[in-house]
């Protein structure tokens, strides 16, 4: 049986979570990507270093519908955010062992729990040769973000 995963944020990601999504960077492709709600409250249990299970479980909590639907769906989101390089797998007994509240305007139990829809990271790259761009080394005297030309390979 495989070892429960523990996830963190990569060193190579930036982000700034808002009241119903989050936008985080990856500083190494020049990527940014879009997390909805229900994907801010996962972003928020892996900031604190929880295991896969743990981040299912509590998402179950926070929900209504279909428990096998939740599961899956967690387990996408995490796999695309890994695949992105947004996150990666803590070294084991990593976890902060914390309970994180998932959205702390939502009940655990009862039935005024959201119901819950299939979380939705969206991926951009239109601003890649800026978030690329070395602010320092890489800009013409007019300074970021204006690019200095290429040198000229005429002879």
């Amino acid at each position: 049986m495989e070892a429960d995963p523990i996830y963190k944020v990569s060193s190579n990601a930036v982000f700034e979570a808002f009241d119903d999504e989050v936008i985080v960077i990856n500083m190494v492709s020049g990527s940014y990507f879009a997390l909805d709600q229900v994907g801010l409250g996962i972003w928020t249990l892996l900031e604190g270093n929880h295991s896969l299970h743990h981040i299912v479980e509590t998402t179950k909590q926070h929900y209504q519908g279909d428990p096998v639907t939740i599961e899956e769906s967690v387990k996408v989101l995490v796999g695309e955010l890994e695949q992105e390089g947004l996150i990666i797998r803590a070294e084991e007994g990593s976890s902060n062992g914390a309970s994180v509240a998932l959205l702390s305007s939502s009940p655990i139990n009862g039935t005024n729990r959201p119901i819950f829809q299939k979380p939705v990271l969206s991926k951009f790259t239109d601003m890649q040769d800026l978030l690329l761009l070395d602010p320092i080394h890489e800009v013409d005297e007019m300074g970021w973000p204006h690019a200095k030309a290429a040198p000229s390979t005429e002879m």
